[in-house]
């Protein structure tokens, strides 16, 4: 029997919304330890930082301004500790990353 595609709209549409709901797991390594790590990576001002699920696993993000002076984004796998992201944003990556914060 073929089910109608709102089923699958819906069922795709609340397994989204569980996901928003889930928990950090409990073995996290904790924001103390990863600030070092990141700071290890890109010394200076952490001007910002989240425990966020993204790239399907669990991440500490840091901005940091380097004296560069430039934001460097580090990224902190959760569980394991491990760099998994090092950007540099531009002044337009900022902006857009503060809208999307707004919005939340």
């Amino acid at each position: 029997m073929k089910r109608p595609i709102g089923f699958l709209l819906l069922f795709v549409s609340s397994l989204s919304f569980a996901v928003g709901k889930v928990s950090p797991p409990k073995n996290v390594i904790g924001m103390e330890k990863a600030k070092l790590a990141a700071l290890q990576v890109s010394p200076g001002k952490i001007e910002g930082s989240e425990l966020e699920f993204e790239k399907n696993q669990w991440l500490y993000s840091f901005d940091i301004r380097a004296s560069d002076h430039r934001i460097h984004e580090i990224q902190i796998a959760a569980v394991s500790g491990k760099v998994v992201g090092n950007d540099v944003e531009t002044p337009k990556d900022e902006a857009k990353e503060a809208a999307e914060d707004s919005a939340k």
